[in-house]
């Protein structure tokens, strides 16, 4: 193990990792109310132990806290553009590679790997632990995610068509069900949204299991939105509503297939849909009705998650600087909302453009000052999965 430039007396090396490793990946920054930001001597600057990374931090408290753990570039973006925690980058880039492609390369190898041997540790986010996945159904989806985060979308496109179509996975409706929900988030990653819809479209077209058409519908209708199809949108999340409120609280705990606050997933998607239908008013007492959440970590925050997804599709920069300036002012360091903060994050041009106008307002321009910053070269073809290949041939297309 190496710990670098450690000023904490009180961190021995085994009690600084094993508090790191005890962290999930996806919710290891998020810890609270952000300290006031770090000086050097406050920083534990980089852990690493084999292909294992993190950061830890003093809190105010006095108490040593893990902040970021790295495993996937997305990880390392996050601390790259936290300006609290400059005095890691110098150690992180020479671990990850001037341009992260080294830890790309090494994320890929490693959610291969686990997927290969699935007695391996998989970190997990919060979001996968809250579906209850079944362990090979998430070390595929997240070497799907691996293959698309280093570049190679056609090909991990080819597999999730390729798994779908197994006997095995076909047997589990609910499984198969996600694998499809992936597939359609890698075609709208490539840029591919009507591949996206249509294969959703294809998914319920030919699922049988009622949970499974109920989470591949609120998906289609969310790339409905992005896609400026307002009044299917709207139709579909207004149908998929009243069915999940006609669910017994007992089947929901025994299938355990629906997320926290679901109800903030249909008051965004209908707030984009009346929004792009010319009903602005109508459209904002809907959002109004997913309350504010600043003080709860992002990642446990599917309120904040919601509303931010929300102002992007609306194409709202004036309500998305005025959302992520208070998130921004409470961001625990090296929280994943950094990675909100940059536009070519985002895969829709118009989004992407929304994000961009949204950091010259002066809220979050304030917010983001000694905080925060948006990440240039050599960074740049990481943000966005280097410069993805097209999409392979014979996608599948929205029905008309």
């Amino acid at each position: 193990m190496v710990i670098r430039n450690v000023r904490l007396k009180q961190c021995g090396a085994a009690f600084a990792l094993a508090m790191f490793a005890l962290i999930p990946t996806g919710v290891q920054a998020e810890t609270g109310p952000a300290p006031a930001p770090a000086s050097p001597s406050d920083v534990v600057r980089f852990v690493v132990e084999g292909d294992l990374a993190g950061v830890l931090i003093r809190a105010p408290d006095g108490t040593i806290k893990p902040v970021a753990g790295i495993t996937r570039v997305k990880d390392a973006l996050k601390v790259l553009a936290d300006e609290r925690l400059a005095a890691v980058w110098p150690d992180l880039l020479a671990w990850a590679g001037s341009d992260l492609r080294r830890l790309r390369d090494r994320s890929l190898a490693q959610t291969e790997s686990a997927l290969n041997d699935q007695s391996r540790f998989v970190p997990t986010t919060l979001r996968e632990r809250q579906a209850l996945w079944p362990k090979k159904l998430l070390a595929f989806t997240q070497y799907l995610d691996a293959l698309s985060d280093a570049g190679k979308i056609s090909e991990a496109i080819a597999l999730a068509q390729a798994e779908i179509t197994t006997p095995a996975i076909a047997q589990d409706a609910l499984d198969t069900g996600q694998i499809q929900v992936k597939l359609a988030t890698l075609f709208e990653r490539s840029g591919a949204v009507d591949s996206a819809i249509g294969a959703l479209q294809q998914a319920a077209a030919t699922t049988s299991d009622q949970s499974a058409i109920e989470n591949i519908n609120v998906n289609l209708a969310a790339k409905l939105a992005i896609a400026g199809n307002y009044a299917r949108a709207l139709t579909l999340i207004n149908a998929e509503e009243r069915g999940y409120d006609q669910i017994s609280p007992a089947k929901l705990f025994q299938t355990g297939r629906h997320m926290p606050d679901s109800h903030a997933y249909f008051a965004a998607i209908r707030a984009c849909a009346l929004n792009g239908l010319g009903n602005h008013e109508e459209a904002m007492r809907m959002l109004a009705l997913i309350e504010p959440d600043p003080e709860t970590p992002f990642t446990e925050s599917v309120r904040s998650q919601t509303r931010l997804r929300a102002y992007r599709c609306m194409h709202d920069a004036a309500g998305l600087a005025a959302e992520l300036a208070p998130l921004v002012a409470n961001a625990a360091p090296g929280s994943v909302l950094m990675i909100e903060l940059q536009p070519g994050y985002q895969t829709d041009p118009a989004e992407r453009e929304t994000v961009a106008k949204a950091l010259t307002d002066a809220r979050l321009v304030h917010a983001m000052a000694g905080r925060a910053r948006v990440l240039g070269e050599p960074y740049a073809s990481a943000i966005a999965w280097w410069n993805v290949a097209p999409v392979s041939p014979g996608t599948p297309k929205p029905a008309n």
